[in-house]
C-alpha cells in the first residue's frame, strides 16, 4: 500500500524470513470457504474486523510486505514466498504465535489490538478459519470515529421496509409516513395545505422554471375536480418547458460551458448538442440508469444512436487547459495536464453518481472514506483511454459511407466546374490562391503564407514574426507576390504592390494580421452566408484574407495559360465578422491605378458587388484588405465568385446550350452534396489507446509507483479488466458498475437529489459527498423508500417527481410557527415547506416571461449576449443591446467561463468550471442594484408596460393584471391604492419595475 500514514514494522519485530517463507499456521491443510456449522458470517464477526484494522494495511495484494497476502481467501492459503503450508495445529502456528506475543502488529502500528479483538480472531482460527466467499478485505472495511469504511451507511443495500403506519391526517402519499412519524417523535404537525394559486406558481417554477400566465391560474383555481391538482402535474411534466429546466440541474452538476476555459478560454462551437441531449432525454423520461450508463459509454451501450454518441460529451464538459494539453514544448507540463484532466472528468464523475470524493485519494489515501491512493489510479485507468476534442456525431460506419459518397460527388462537380470554366473562359482567383490553375482544379483547400509567399496547409491564428510592407514573391505562376501593408500614421507610406515595383498609398494599420489567405473561410470566420448565398458551399467559391492582407495576381501569366485577351474583373466583397460595428477597408488596384475602394464594409453591408473592365495591357490585379473600425479582431474579409472572364462575345452565345446543362448538373450535385454535408461536430470524447497505469507517488506523475489494473473501487463490489481492455470495454465496465442493481449509493444520490430540488434542501444536505465528511441523512428510511421506488418503477424521473410532489410535505403551506422553529429551525424535519429563491436563470426567464418578450424557441446553438475580440486569448465583452435572439430561455445561453456575465453572476450563477450540486444564495446589496438598474430589467419594465397598456385604458384592471403577471394573485385594496399613486405620479413603466423587484417576485412560497 503507497502511503505515508502506514508505518513498515521495526526490525526488531519483523518476522524471519525463514520462517515467512513456510508459511504458519495448521489450519490452512484444512481451510475451507465455509465453517463448519455453517455460520459464513463467522468471517465477517470475528475475522474481517481485525484483519482490517491491523493485517492488510502491509499484507495486501497492492504491496505484499514479506510477499504475504491476507486481503483473501487465495493469499491466506498461499502464505509467503514459498508457499508451503504447515501441519501443525493452529495454537502452533505462526500468525497466532505473533499475535499472542504482541509481536504483531509492530508496535509502530498506529492501533494496537485489545484483549477482546485477539479473543475473537482466536476463536475464528480455532473454528476452521473460513473465509466468506469472494470477500476481499481491506483497512478501510470498518468505520470509526474518525473516518467511515465500507460498513458506512451510504455503502449498506437498501432498506426496503414498508412504510410505517401513519394514522397522521396530515399524510397524503406513504413517503409522508416517515415524515410524520419523525414530527410526531418531536411533538410537531405538518402544515395545512396551501392555497391553490400557492401551488399553481410552486408547481410552475419547481417544474419549468417559468411563472404561470394568468389564465392558466384562473383555470387551475376554478377547477373542482377531485384530481385537479393530479392533472396539472401530470400535464407539466409533459411541457417541453421541464426538460429545459431540470435539464440546468444537471448541467450544474457536469459543469457545462460553451469555453473552454483557462487562460486560452476559446470558444466551444460544438459543445451545444450535449445541452440539448440532456433536455430532450429528461423529457423523454429516459430512465436514469440509462441516462447514465450513455453519458458514460453510449458509443459503446448504442453505437448506432448519435444520441447515445453526443450523451458521451458528459466525460468532456469541464474546462479544458490548451495551453497544457496542446501547446506547451515541456513534456513534464503535458503529463501533469494530463494528469489533472483525467482526475477532473473521474471526480466529476463519481461525485455525480455515487457522491464519491475520489479527489482526495490523488496524492494519498483518502483520509476519512473507503478509498485508497491505488482506488484511484485504478480508477482513473477505466478513463485513460479518451481524450477530448470535437467529433463527428455519427458513427464511424455512417461517416465512412458518407465520405465515400462525398468523394464520389466532389470529383464529379470538379469536372463540371472545369469545363464550365473553360467554357465561359473564367479564371476564379480562390483557386489561384488554392494552387489551382483558375478552372476549379484544385479540390482541397490551401492556404498563402502572406510573409512568406509559400502554400501552406491548416489554418492558423495571430501570425507572428510580421515585417510589413515587405513585398514577397510567389512559387506560383499566376500570383505575383503578397505582403502585409501598412500606411503609417499619416497614410503618407509609399508601399510596393508588384514585382515591377509600382508604389501606392495604403491606410495606416496596425501592422498585425491573422492567418494565411486561404482557399476558403478564414480562421474563426463568423460568417460565409450573405442575403442567401453560402460563399462557402460547392457551387461557389471564396478568397478569404482577414485584414491585413495585399495580394497581387500576374494578369500577363493568366491571358497566356488561358489565351484570354480582353477580361473582365467581377464578384462580391463582403465582411465575414461577427461583431457588428467593426469593419475593414477594400481596395482594388489595376497596375498602380486605384480601380475600386470600399471604407468601413460592414457586415450590415451584406455582399457588395463590383465589376471592372480590365485594359489588354494591363499587368497586375492586387486586392488589399485592411483594418477599419475596431482593429483586426473581427475583419474577416472574402472575395466571393470573384473571376477573371472573357467579355460577352457571339461565341459565348454558341456555347451557352452546353453551359446551360452544365449549369442544371451542377445544380443536382450541389443540392446531393447539401443532403451529405459535413455531419454535426460535438466537442466530445476520442479514443486513444490507453497506456500503462501507474500510482502517482504523492500525486506526481513523474514519480511512478507500482503498476496499477483498470478497476473500480474494491470496497464497493468491484470489477477488474487486464490491462489489455480496450476504452470501449474499460468505460461500459465502469458504467455498468455505476448502474449495477447492487449499487446502492447509485440509487440513493439521485433520489437525494431530486428530493434537493424539489424542497430546497436533501435528506442528505451534501448532494455530492455522501462519505464520512458530507451529511448524515435526516431521514435513511425516507431516502430508502424514495431509492427503490424510483428502481421499482424503472428509474423514471418523472415518477419520482409525480411521488414526491404529491405529497403532504410539498403541498402544505409556508406559513411558520414560533414552536416549531424552536425545535427545528432548519425544517430538516419538514413541518411546513420552506420558501425558495429562484436561480439566476429562473428569474431571468420570470423577467421574459412577464414581459411577453420570451422567444421559447428550442435547442441548437447558444445565444450570445458579448462580443468577442480575438487576441492571445479572447476577450469576451457583454453588450446590453436589446435583441429578441438573446432573449431565449437562459438555459441556452453560450456559457463563458473565464468572464461571467455580470446579471447572472451577482444573482449567484455558477461559474461552469466548478461543479455545482447545491447553489449558493447570498443576499447582497450588488443584487437589489442590479434588479433594479441593470439595462436588461429596465429595458423589460418598458416592455412589460406595453404588453399591459395593450389591454385597455383602464387603471385599475392595469394594475389587477400587473399583479397576476407577476405575481400569480390579484392585489390587495392596500397595494391597489398605492401602485395607483405610482402610475398617476409616475407612469405605467416604474410600477412595472418595482413588481420584479419585489420579493414575491424572486421568491416561492
Amino acid at each position: 500500500m503507497i502511503s505515508t500514514t502506514f508505518k513498515k514494522p521495526t526490525s526488531r519485530s519483523t518476522w524471519s524470513i525463514s520462517r515467512s517463507l513456510t508459511l504458519w499456521f495448521g489450519v490452512m491443510a484444512t481451510m475451507t470457504t465455509t465453517t463448519a456449522s455453517g455460520h459464513a458470517n463467522d468471517f465477517e464477526l470475528l475475522a474481517a474486523p481485525f484483519l482490517s484494522k491491523f493485517c492488510v494495511a502491509c499484507h495486501n495484494s497492492f504491496d505484499p510486505q514479506g510477499e504475504l497476502d491476507l486481503s483473501n481467501a487465495e493469499g491466506w492459503k498461499a502464505g509467503g514466498t514459498s508457499g508451503e503450508v504447515s501441519q501443525s495445529p493452529w495454537s502452533a502456528s505462526l500468525i497466532w504465535e505473533r499475535i499472542s506475543s504482541q509481536e504483531m502488529p509492530p508496535e509502530s502500528a498506529t492501533s494496537r489490538p485489545s484483549a477482546e479483538e485477539v479473543e475473537q480472531f482466536r476463536r475464528w482460527l480455532q473454528g476452521g478459519a473460513s473465509w466468506s466467499k469472494g470477500r476481499v478485505v481491506s483497512e478501510y472495511d470498518f468505520s470509526s470515529e474518525m473516518r467511515a469504511g465500507r460498513d458506512w451507511w451510504s455503502f449498506q443495500p437498501l432498506n426496503v421496509e414498508p412504510s410505517p403506519n401513519s394514522n397522521s391526517q396530515w399524510s397524503r402519499h406513504h413517503f409522508d409516513a416517515w415524515l410524520a412519524e419523525e414530527l410526531a417523535a418531536n411533538r410537531l404537525a405538518g402544515s395545512p395545505v396551501a392555497s391553490k394559486t400557492v401551488l399553481i406558481r410552486r408547481l410552475y417554477f419547481d417544474l419549468l422554471g417559468l411563472p404561470p400566465s394568468p389564465e392558466v391560474i384562473e383555470e387551475f383555481v376554478s377547477d373542482d375536480r377531485v384530481d385537479a391538482y393530479e392533472r396539472l402535474l401530470d400535464r407539466l411534466l409533459a411541457s417541453p418547458r421541464y426538460g429545459e429546466h431540470w435539464a440546468r440541474h444537471w448541467l450544474d452538476i457536469a459543469r457545462f460551458g460553451d469555453t473552454h476555459g483557462y487562460e486560452r478560454d476559446f470558444p466551444r462551437e460544438n459543445a451545444w448538442p450535449y445541452r440539448d441531449y440532456v433536455i430532450q432525454s429528461l423529457n423523454q423520461d429516459q430512465s436514469y440508469d440509462e441516462f447514465v450508463r450513455w453519458q458514460i459509454a453510449g458509443d459503446v451501450v448504442a453505437p448506432q444512436l448519435a444520441s447515445a454518441r453526443v450523451a458521451t460529451s458528459f466525460l468532456a464538459c469541464g474546462p479544458y487547459d490548451v495551453t497544457g494539453l496542446e501547446e506547451t514544448k515541456s513534456p513534464v507540463l503535458r503529463r501533469m495536464a494530463r494528469a489533472d484532466e483525467l482526475d477532473d472528468i473521474l471526480t466529476t464523475t463519481l461525485a455525480a453518481t455515487l457522491g464519491i470524493t475520489i479527489n482526495c485519494a490523488r496524492c494519498h489515501n483518502h483520509k476519512f472514506d473507503p478509498v485508497s491512493q491505488a482506488d484511484y489510479y485504478r480508477m482513473a485507468a477505466l478513463l485513460g483511454g479518451i481524450r477530448r476534442d470535437d467529433r463527428p456525431i455519427e458513427s464511424v460506419k455512417q461517416q465512412e459511407n458518407r465520405e465515400r459518397q462525398l468523394e464520389s460527388l466532389k470529383l464529379q462537380l470538379t469536372a463540371l466546374q472545369s469545363r464550365l470554366s473553360q467554357l465561359k473562359q473564367e479564371v476564379d482567383l480562390a483557386d489561384l490562391v488554392g494552387g489551382g490553375t483558375g478552372q476549379a482544379s484544385r479540390r482541397e483547400p490551401l492556404g498563402l503564407d502572406p510573409r512568406t509567399g509559400v502554400h501552406t496547409h491548416g489554418r492558423v491564428a495571430m501570425l507572428d514574426e510580421v515585417k510589413v510592407n515587405q513585398y514577397t514573391r510567389t512559387a506560383s505562376r499566376f500570383i505575383d507576390g503578397v505582403a502585409i501593408p501598412d500606411g503609417g500614421e499619416a497614410d503618407t507610406g509609399q508601399i510596393i504592390i508588384n514585382s515591377r515595383g509600382d508604389q501606392v498609398r495604403v491606410p495606416d494599420t496596425s501592422g498585425q494580421s491573422w492567418d494565411y489567405f486561404q482557399n476558403g473561410p478564414v480562421n474563426s470566420q463568423a460568417f460565409t452566408i450573405l442575403g442567401e448565398v453560402d460563399y462557402a458551399d460547392e457551387s461557389h467559391s471564396m478568397l478569404g484574407m482577414h485584414a491585413n492582407k495585399l495580394i497581387t495576381f500576374d494578369l500577363e501569366a493568366i491571358r497566356r495559360f488561358h489565351t484570354l485577351e480582353n477580361m473582365d474583373f467581377s464578384g462580391i466583397v463582403g465582411y465575414g465578422g461577427r461583431v457588428e460595428t467593426a469593419s475593414a477597408d477594400i481596395q482594388i488596384w489595376i497596375d498602380d491605378q486605384l480601380a475600386y475602394e470600399r471604407k468601413a464594409l460592414k457586415r450590415s453591408d451584406g455582399a457588395v458587388p463590383f465589376e471592372l473592365a480590365v485594359d489588354q495591357g494591363a499587368r497586375f490585379l492586387t486586392l488589399i484588405a485592411t483594418e477599419g473600425q475596431g482593429g483586426i479582431s473581427h475583419d474577416q474579409v472574402f472575395w466571393g465568385d470573384a473571376k477573371l472572364t472573357r467579355p460577352f462575345s457571339v461565341e459565348q452565345v454558341e456555347r451557352q446550350k452546353e453551359i446551360d446543362q452544365l449549369l442544371e448538373q451542377r445544380e443536382t450535385l450541389v443540392l446531393r452534396l447539401n443532403e451529405l454535408t459535413d455531419p454535426d461536430q460535438i466537442f466530445g470524447i476520442t479514443e486513444i489507446e490507453p497506456q500503462t497505469a501507474y500510482v502517482h507517488l504523492r500525486g506526481n506523475p513523474e514519480e511512478k509507483g507500482p503498476t496499477v489494473l483498470p478497476q473500480t473501487l474494491s470496497t464497493l463490489n468491484p470489477v477488474q479488466l487486464p490491462a489489455s481492455a480496450s476504452d470501449g470495454e474499460r468505460r461500459l465496465a465502469l458504467a455498468e458498475w455505476i448502474t449495477a442493481e447492487n449499487n446502492a449509493l447509485f440509487a440513493r444520490v439521485i433520489a437525494n437529489r431530486i428530493w434537493h430540488y424539489h424542497f430546497g434542501s436533501g435528506l442528505v444536505d451534501t448532494p455530492s459527498d455522501f462519505g464520512f465528511y458530507g451529511g448524515r441523512p435526516s431521514h435513511p428510511r425516507l431516502l430508502d423508500a424514495l431509492a427503490t421506488d424510483l428502481k421499482r418503477h424503472d428509474w423514471s424521473l418523472k415518477h419520482l417527481h409525480r411521488a414526491i410532489l404529491s405529497t403532504a410535505a410539498f403541498t402544505q403551506s409556508s406559513r411558520s410557527s414560533r414552536e416549531a422553529m424552536d425545535v427545528d429551525f432548519e425544517n430538516r424535519l419538514h413541518w411546513r415547506f420552506q420558501p425558495k429563491r429562484l436561480s439566476a436563470e429562473a428569474i431571468r426567464d420570470a423577467v421574459l416571461t412577464v414581459a411577453g418578450t420570451l422567444n421559447h424557441h428550442m435547442g441548437g446553438p447558444g445565444f450570445r449576449d458579448f462580443e468577442v475580440e480575438q487576441r492571445y486569448a479572447p476577450i469576451y465583452r457583454y453588450t446590453d443591446l436589446p435583441d429578441s435572439t438573446t432573449w431565449r430561455r437562459s438555459i441556452y445561453r453560450f456559457s463563458v467561463r473565464s468572464v461571467p456575465h455580470p446579471f447572472m453572476d451577482v444573482l449567484d450563477c455558477p461559474n461552469p468550471s466548478t461543479a455545482s450540486p447545491k447553489r449558493n444564495q447570498t443576499t447582497t446589496a450588488l443584487q437589489s442594484l442590479a434588479m433594479f438598474n441593470d439595462s436588461f430589467t429596465l429595458d423589460q419594465a418598458r416592455y412589460f408596460s406595453i404588453r399591459l397598456q395593450a389591454m385597455g385604458q383602464d387603471e385599475t384592471e392595469l394594475i389587477r393584471h400587473a399583479f397576476l403577471y407577476a405575481f400569480g394573485r390579484e392585489p390587495t385594496a392596500e397595494e391597489e391604492a398605492r401602485a395607483m399613486e405610482v402610475i398617476q405620479r409616475h407612469g405605467l413603466e416604474p410600477l412595472c419595475r418595482a413588481l420584479i423587484n419585489a420579493n414575491e417576485f424572486i421568491y416561492v412560497d
